[in-house]
C-alpha cells in the first residue's frame, strides 16, 4: 500500500490459471492435450472501499496442445501451442534434477 494526499492505496492483481491434461507416452515423445482456464482481474481499494477492474472482460478457456521432447537423459524440450479465446506458442528447455 502507499499513502498519496493522505488517502491509502491498495492494488491487487488477481489471476487464477488452471488446466486438465491428459498424455500418453510414444516411444521417446510425448504428447499431451487438453484444456486450460485463465483470468485476471486488478483490484484496486482507496482508504479500504473496493473497486474491482476486469484485467479482460473474458474469462478464457483454450485448448492446448503440446509435445515433450527427450533431448537427454535429464533434460527435455517442451513445445506447446493454445487455441480458443487467446492464441499462444511457447517452448521450453526444462531440466530434472
Amino acid at each position: 500500500s502507499i499513502r498519496l494526499s493522505g488517502d491509502k492505496h491498495n492494488a491487487i492483481l488477481d489471476d487464477w490459471q488452471g488446466s486438465a491434461l491428459v498424455s500418453y507416452d510414444i516411444g521417446k515423445f510425448t504428447p499431451y492435450t487438453g484444456l486450460r482456464y485463465g483470468s485476471a482481474d486488478y483490484i484496486h481499494t482507496v482508504n479500504d472501499l473496493r473497486d474491482r477492474q476486469y484485467v479482460s472482460e473474458e474469462r478464457r478457456f483454450d485448448m492446448v496442445l503440446g509435445l515433450d521432447v527427450p533431448v537427454g537423459e535429464k533434460v527435455w524440450i517442451n513445445v506447446e501451442g493454445a487455441v480458443g479465446g487467446g492464441k499462444a506458442l511457447a517452448t521450453s528447455l526444462n531440466f530434472k534434477f
